[in-house]
């Protein structure tokens, strides 16, 4: 195949032409579709069309989509994926930005191309792969639509569009898809679920066939006609009468002849059939939506409802998956190509609300402000982790009020210390504590995009940030005991009461496990993020080999970050291996990838105690100099990392 030159031959779109002439550079518009056959829907050949588009070596995808074709057209399917995608296209969303909602860059979503990006993300789950081009903005800044670029002319295996299979002509886009403005979209499954959703519609298609061939052979009178002639210019007349007798089967024999015609003994034979159909309508439902009461008639309200939540389930996990598409791939490309109020999209995140409740530390009302604008500079600074005792991180946002459970959960904990674990030699992290900060950590990477299936494309890098909270939070834990232990015993050595201990203990515990987790959590998200964005800087590494330091200007920002502000260097420098943010609590700096010049770096610049290093690189959301680690024994750090280690794997096999 001949591979196109990536100089592109046309020139260069002036701001004030119109949308028509800009199309020409458009890949989609160059490309000569595929043509399309049909094939066979037998297992054999969905088996062979699998194994080639499996094949390392040459890939071959045609077979295959062209099945897709023609199994999206069951009905039952067709009902099933439209139910699924439907429901996350009306699912309600906000867009935040500094905590607060933006109505003004929410109204930027509310387009048709919008909603067509949002069908091609879903549709990706069932076909495995989707690559989608985006015109350049128009003279209004914006997006005028999107286009999927047919499948048949993408092989996602090498990287490549089929822009003339009879001329041999491709283009190559790895590593470019932000260069062409291009968006790859993976499913879960590496061909999609349309791979498993084919057996089903095979298997219904031989049924439907056996029970029309059943239905043909006793379904209809049949027609005996005894003769006893043996004249062939009559028999062939007898037989041409009984022939043009409706479509009735027939036999001509002879007047004494017996004819003995064998049908099912059970007269209701067609039952079979029907159990084969609605068994694979059955598994289709089942795959797609995790149920069957919501898409078929059910005898009980009882199952409905049950099925009911079961869908949902499918439907939030779907909603986070295009949340995660949204945020991590289309709104830097809109900021990329300087859409409209880009400065603001660059800070934004996009959030269904559907997903609030599963986020205990982000599920404030539509238009609440979790910050809580009322403290005062004073408060704000008391709620700063332990090693910033000044406060010059942005302060820690309070946040909804915790549930009763919540505080239940931190009054046994201290309880609990106080009876079995104040005397007790050793090492001993109290799991439900390590749950609650490990779940909260956990929770901020998911809301940055991570994923912990083999699918995911960075599955190592979340299995390496998963490890580092979860010895985080059991190096907090301890730090915490170590603490409460020194408030056993009063000032002349005495031991302490329960009540005199809960007294002082209370304020400690909510300051680890609340003040302090909301700024851990934030510290998470960021971090993850970045790491996150570490990955594909390496990928586009080819066409941006550098990186800019980017620093938010305002009244909060720390003198210096602002001084690292517009820094450029190569990606492979070493200042990134300690300047890379966050680079201190409630950081909000961020890193974009430039072809720009490299430039000078500030003499005597250091990042925040505890901030010496780079999530993306080190893959870790905390480093090691973090404040519970601090002049902490080498025997006690080692025992904590081996319970840490324990309680992961416990919490993964549960």
């Amino acid at each position: 195949m001949i591979a196109l030159n990536l100089a592109w031959p046309w020139k260069k779109q002036a701001k004030n032409e119109a949308p028509k002439s800009r199309q020409k550079k458009r890949i989609y518009n160059r490309v000569k579709r595929v043509r399309q056959y049909n094939v066979d829907l037998e297992m054999d050949t969905l088996g062979q069309a699998i194994d080639a588009a499996k094949d390392i070596e040459n890939p071959d995808f045609d077979d295959l989509y062209n099945i897709y074709d023609q199994i999206k057209k069951d009905r039952h399917l067709k009902s099933q994926q439209e139910t699924a995608i439907v429901d996350i296209q009306q699912a309600p969303f906000r867009v935040i930005v500094d905590k607060k909602e933006d109505e003004e860059l929410k109204d930027l979503f509310d387009t048709e191309w919008f909603d067509d990006s949002v069908q091609f993300f879903a549709e990706a789950e069932f076909w495995g792969h989707s690559l989608i081009e985006y015109p350049e903005v128009n003279e209004e800044q914006v997006f005028d639509e999107c286009f999927l670029i047919p499948r048949p002319n993408v092989n996602p295996a090498k990287q490549r569009v089929i822009l003339d299979r009879d001329s041999s002509l491709f283009l190559p886009y790895e590593g470019k898809q932000l260069a062409l403005n291009l968006l790859e979209i993976w499913g879960k499954e590496e061909l999609g679920l349309y791979e498993y959703l084919a057996e089903e519609v095979i298997l219904k298609k031989y049924a439907r066939t056996d029970w029309s061939q059943g239905s043909e052979k006793y379904g209809m009178p049949f027609l005996k006609y005894a003769t006893d002639t043996q004249d062939k210019k009559e028999l062939d007349a007898i037989e041409e009468a009984c022939a043009n007798f409706a479509a009735n089967g027939y036999i001509v024999c002879g007047k004494d002849d017996e004819i003995d015609i064998k049908q099912p003994q059970n007269g209701d034979f067609y039952k079979i059939y029907m159990q084969a159909i609605e068994l694979s309508n059955q598994e289709l439902s089942k795959s797609i939506n995790g149920q069957t009461a919501t898409g078929d008639t059910q005898a009980f309200v009882g199952t409905a409802e049950v099925h009911e939540r079961i869908k949902n389930a499918f439907t939030k996990a779907r909603l986070r998956r295009v949340q995660h598409h949204i945020n991590g791939k289309l709104i830097p490309l809109m900021v990329k190509n300087g859409y409209k109020m880009a400065d603001r999209l660059a800070k934004a995140k996009f959030q269904y609300i559907d997903l609030l409740d599963d986020d205990p530390q982000l599920a404030t009302k539509q238009g609440e402000d979790p910050a809580n604008p009322d403290d005062t500079k004073e408060q704000q600074q008391q709620q700063q982790p332990a090693d910033d005792p000044k406060g010059q991180g942005k302060p820690a946002a309070k946040g909804p009020k915790k549930p009763v459970a919540a505080k239940s959960l931190l009054d046994t904990w201290l309880e609990r210390f106080f009876n079995e674990l104040a005397d007790k030699e050793g090492i001993a992290i109290d799991p439900d504590i390590w749950r609650l900060n490990f779940q909260s950590l956990q929770t901020a990477m998911q809301d940055s995009g991570i994923q912990w299936t083999d699918a995911y494309q960075y599955a190592d890098l979340a299995a390496e940030l998963r490890t580092n909270a979860a010895a985080f939070a059991a190096f907090k834990n301890y730090a915490e005991q170590q603490e409460l232990r020194a408030l056993l015993v009063d000032e002349n050595g005495e031991p302490r009461s329960w009540n005199d201990f809960k007294k002082l203990a209370k304020p400690l515990t909510e300051k680890y496990n609340k003040e302090w987790l909301q700024t851990e959590f934030k510290q998470a998200q960021a971090s993850s993020q970045m790491a996150v964005k570490w990955e594909g800087f390496k990928e586009e590494a080819d066409l941006y080999p550098n990186l800019r330091y980017e620093a938010v200007l305002d009244d909060d920002t720390r003198p210096d970050h602002a001084r690292l502000d517009g820094v450029v260097r190569p990606i492979n420098d070493s200042f990134w291996s300690s300047n890379y943010p966050p680079n201190g609590w409630g950081c909000r700096c961020s890193v974009t990838q430039t072809d720009e010049a490299p430039t000078k770096v500030p003499s005597g610049e250091l990042p925040d105690a505890g901030f010496d290093f780079n999530s993306g690189k080190d893959r870790k959301l905390f480093s090691d100099e973090n404040p519970y680690l601090k002049d902490l024994p080498k025997t006690d750090a080692t025992g904590i990392s081996r319970e840490a280690d324990t309680l992961l794997n416990d919490f993964l096999n549960a």
